[in-house]
């Protein structure tokens, strides 16, 4: 016997994004996965304009999946589907950790550094969180620069919290993209709230962009 097939006639944009992260960032990560073979030669040696033209290639899947992954997170985040569970965490040695892990899936065509000025401190955390909201500060501050990218990340103590700077200069870019900043703002701002940090500074600046806020001391 057939079946009855039905297509929904409303759809919950954020829900559905959210159910099927899975299969929204598949095709990306198969691409990116491919491309990495014929780089490292699995395939046999390739010409140099087809290198250079493979690698832009796979400079766009990690910019595509980015941007993938922070339509699921912005999602999640909308539908009250994020949870923290803050823990005491050493801060220097996760910036650390954030600022590696940040350079490894970076998407531009030029390079960048990150520069860490971080007390040896701990503060209360949700250690998966904090990641996410540290690279997309990151990531939102880098869309004010092109070619030569410097990050400065200072962390200085006050009486109750934690004082976080970020700042980007280079060769600043005149109309940074509205989309990028949306995704990396929303994310990095709402995972700041969820720790009870607060915004202080958001400013675009004549080389690049600052961002400021205070992150609460751990109760020891």
């Amino acid at each position: 016997m057939p079946t009855e097939l039905r297509i929904p006639a409303e759809v919950d944009i954020a829900e559905f994004i959210s159910k099927e992260a899975h299969d929204l960032k598949s095709p990306f990560n198969r691409i990116l996965g491919f491309i990495k073979l014929v780089l490292r030669g699995m395939d046999g040696s390739i010409p140099d304009q087809a290198r250079d033209d493979l690698s832009t290639a796979h400079q766009n899947s990690l910019y595509a999946i980015a941007l993938m992954g922070g339509l699921v997170e912005m999602s999640r985040i909308s539908r009250g589907e994020k949870d923290v569970t803050p823990v005491g965490c050493q801060v220097d040695d996760l910036l650390r950790q954030v600022a590696s892990d940040w350079k490894r899936q970076y998407s531009k065509s030029f390079p960048a550094e990150v520069i860490l000025s971080v007390p040896a401190c701990r503060i209360p955390a949700d250690e998966i969180v904090f990641r996410q909201c540290l690279s997309n500060w990151i990531s939102y501050v880098v869309e004010f620069v092109q070619e030569t990218a410097l990050v400065n990340i200072q962390v200085e103590e006050q009486p109750s919290t934690y004082l976080f700077t970020i700042r980007s200069s280079g060769k600043r870019v005149a109309n940074p993209p509205a989309c990028d900043l949306t995704i990396y703002g929303y994310i990095a701002q709402k995972t700041l709230e969820l720790h009870r940090g607060v915004l202080l500074r958001l400013e675009a600046e004549a080389q690049g962009a600052l961002v400021q806020f205070s992150w609460p001391k751990e109760n020891l």
